[in-house]
């Protein structure tokens, strides 16, 4: 059943997708979904870190301001003021904030001033990978932790919805720290996708001045300027103030009750659905045993024992069949736990499934994992030259995860009800499988399995604290 939060949902996306910023449908599980739009809304919703790639021109910024402007109830023309630019030469001054020289000099008080945008819901970050690795490493607490420093004085915010836009490669461009590509969930690209597209994107022209309000941004700055400012309270003010304005104009977006809502939904989003006794345990999806396949091939080495980004690609015959060879780096938890699983849950919500599908994790986790593997040459160079609609890394990811979809279905699938047992300790089910090596074969998940059966249970300093 659709709650009227989730339908709230998508009138908001709706109204963006035809007022604002008009975007590609893409057909998943025969159903037509804005999939940029809506994974912009699900970072949104769970405060999450997003990065959109394209071609210069194609809408990323405004996309961002955009939906920032509706879910987080800021005016549009605030956001434009506080987005944080890339450049080479950017200041620490011009991120973070600066001295309050009438303090320090009447005073002698070493005082902050912040800059605005680290107060709002959302932080926007235009053209990032314009700033040099030492530029980066100003942004990479503060927009991980919610926690800023200048001189010796520290801002808590709290971890928030970020949004950094990137051109594709050029000359003009840097490579962007791997910690920091790690610390974004999600990444999607807005692209041209039709001569009747760029037509709607023309009508559509001077439309985010809908979403303006310029007594409001007066008002904001104006506050600031006084450097007395509660700024908690003023911008709790402000988004009051253009909830009234947005439904004066008649135009959707969501309140925080909303945002409630949809995120006790999430929350309660089903991955697994529980086995029917009277169908048998196959009779069922497991979606999570198909997210602990992902983890296992991207970090799990036959050679290494654990894939590094320091080791050298395995040259072990069993482990070629598998995904770790085909990237240089590792898969971090965070990349499992908040980006893919997060965000599968939310989208399966959205999408109205009843529980989350492997088709949709999979689908997902391309958009989770692109920005952050670091494919070999060699398998650059298998997909280099073939047929497709989307930039080469998500292209890869897809490909990648479908192989490893292939060999779920092939390896793991037929003995989920055998791996059920062994999760759940059964000992007889550990003995099959550790004589079994036919059934059980070398698949990196089914290897972790045998692994973890030959590990001791408790540390020995448990005698001690009688929790034996």
């Amino acid at each position: 059943m659709v709650t009227q939060e989730q339908i709230t949902f998508y009138k908001t996306i709706d109204y963006i997708a035809n007022t604002h910023h008009e975007t590609p449908l893409e057909n998943f599980s025969g159903k037509a979904i804005p999939v940029n739009l809506f994974l912009m809304g699900i970072s949104q919703i769970l405060g999450k870190k997003q990065i959109i790639m394209g071609e210069p021109g194609f809408g990323k910024t405004t996309g961002a301001k955009i939906i920032s402007s509706l879910f987080s109830r800021i005016p549009y023309d605030i956001l434009d003021s506080c987005t944080i630019e890339g450049h080479p030469e950017v200041t620490q001054e011009k991120i973070v904030g600066r001295p309050h020289l009438g303090k320090l000099l009447k005073e002698g008080q070493e005082h902050v001033v912040w800059k605005a945008g680290l107060y709002l819901p959302t932080i926007i970050v235009d053209e990032f990978n314009r700033l040099p690795p030492s530029k980066q490493t100003l942004l990479l607490q503060g927009l991980d932790t919610g926690t800023w420093n200048y001189l010796d004085c520290t801002l808590r915010t709290g971890k928030k919805s970020v949004f950094l836009t990137m051109n594709h490669a050029d000359n003009g461009n840097n490579t962007v720290l791997p910690p920091m590509l790690d610390r974004f969930h999600i990444v999607t690209e807005e692209q041209w996708h039709s001569s009747f597209g760029t037509l709607t994107a023309l009508a559509m022209e001077g439309s985010k001045s809908q979403l303006e309000c310029p007594q409001l941004t007066n008002e904001f700055f104006q506050q600031i300027q006084t450097g007395r400012a509660d700024m908690e309270k003023l911008v709790g003010t402000i988004q009051r103030s253009y909830e009234n304005q947005l439904t004066q104009r008649k135009i959707p977006f969501l309140s925080d009750t909303v945002i409630t809502a949809l995120r006790d939904g999430i929350k309660k989003q089903q991955v697994n659905v529980k086995a029917n006794p009277a169908l048998g345990i196959r009779a069922y999806e497991d979606t999570n045993l198909f997210w602990q396949c992902i983890d296992a091939e991207f970090n799990l080495s036959n050679q290494c024992g654990t894939r590094r980004r320091s080791d050298l690609v395995s040259t072990d015959s069993h482990d070629k069949a598998y995904a770790s060879t085909q990237v240089k780096n590792a898969l971090s938890k965070r990349a499992m736990r908040e980006s893919i699983y997060d965000y599968s849950k939310a989208f399966s919500y959205l999408i109205g499934e009843p529980h989350v599908s492997i088709a949709t994790m999979k689908f997902i986790a391309s958009y989770c994992l692109a920005h952050r593997l670091e494919f070999t040459p060699d398998c650059v160079s298998e997909y280099k030259g073939k047929t497709r609609t989307k930039m080469e890394s998500l292209y890869i990811a897809e490909q990648l995860l479908e192989g490893i979809f292939e060999r779920y279905t092939k390896s793991i699938e037929p003995i989920k009800g055998e791996i059920a047992k062994i999760r759940n300790k059964d000992k007889d089910a550990i003995e099959k499988m550790k004589k079994d090596s036919t059934t059980f074969g070398d698949h990196p998940l089914l290897v972790d399995l045998k692994r973890a059966a030959k590990e001791p249970e408790n540390p020995f300093y448990q005698q001690y604290l009688g929790q034996r």
